[in-house]
């Protein structure tokens, strides 16, 4: 009664991947294959207005999953928002990472909760980055639905950032408006940029800050807001014993 299990909603056709690796494959067997353990991100608890109180959850598989809250039982919807990683021409790097590993925050838009989590994507193809998915109520039950994704879905950028485990996202909120600030890793390689601190307004998904770090940033690693400023530790990949904190002021939403 108590224990969700991730699974296909029913009539949802089988895992597919362009590059095939699951083709032939049942769900479980596919996540096997693609190690997408459920349990590398942290379930959120949303309530909708009437009330009701349920939980959603983040898989590696790059799906969400809208479970009951008094029954884990019964799963409402599977909702894929990320594309799987790899084609037959720009190979996944590495399947392990999976597209989400983190753990959301959630906001509020127009009375419905709102669910904000940044990906990861190991091939140079699909689009990754920081996606916002409405939570609301209607005639066939609780569903979930996508409200913003920054970068652009369909942009040069959206195929560019966003390619290694990111940090967790942070809310921020300032005149009664609310902000998400997460860090997007980089490995720190000679060639590589530092990462970056994105911030969004959550309401409309417009992008306030994208500010460049001192280092590669840490994934999965939480900012701390404090007040008016937010503090973001980072390392360096090239020098073991190198780490930074570092502080930025807030002025609105932006830095």
């Amino acid at each position: 009664r108590n224990v969700f299990t991730p699974r296909l909603m029913e009539g949802e056709p089988p895992l597919q991947l362009e590059n095939g690796l699951c083709d032939g494959l049942a769900f479980t067997e596919c996540y096997r294959l693609l190690d997408a353990d459920l349990g590398s991100s942290g379930p959120v608890r949303i309530t909708l207005p009437s009330g009701d109180a349920h939980f959603v959850q983040a898989g590696k598989d790059g799906a969400l999953y809208l479970v009951d809250g008094e029954n884990m039982g019964v799963m409402h919807q599977r909702l894929q928002v990320m594309e799987f990683c790899g084609t037959e021409d720009d190979p996944c790097t590495a399947n392990w990472l999976g597209m989400f590993v983190t753990h959301p925050v959630v906001a509020e838009v127009d009375g419905d909760p709102v669910v904000i989590l940044a990906s990861n994507m190991a091939d140079r193809t699909h689009w990754s980055g920081i996606s916002a998915v409405r939570i609301s109520e209607t005639a066939e039950g609780p569903r979930m639905s996508v409200l913003w994704r920054v970068p652009e879905f369909d942009s040069e950028e959206g195929s560019s950032t966003f390619r290694h485990h990111p940090g967790r996202p942070v809310l921020y909120t300032v005149g009664g408006v609310d902000y998400v600030f997460v860090v997007e890793t980089r490995r720190g390689g000679v060639a590589d940029p530092p990462g970056r601190l994105w911030g969004v307004r959550v309401d409309t998904g417009e992008l306030v800050v994208r500010e460049r770090l001192a280092d590669s940033g840490q994934r999965w690693s939480l900012p701390l807001v404090l007040e008016d400023r937010i503090y973001v530790a980072g390392c360096d990949p090239r020098a073991a014993e190198e780490g930074y904190l570092m502080g930025f002021q807030l002025s609105g939403g932006g830095l």
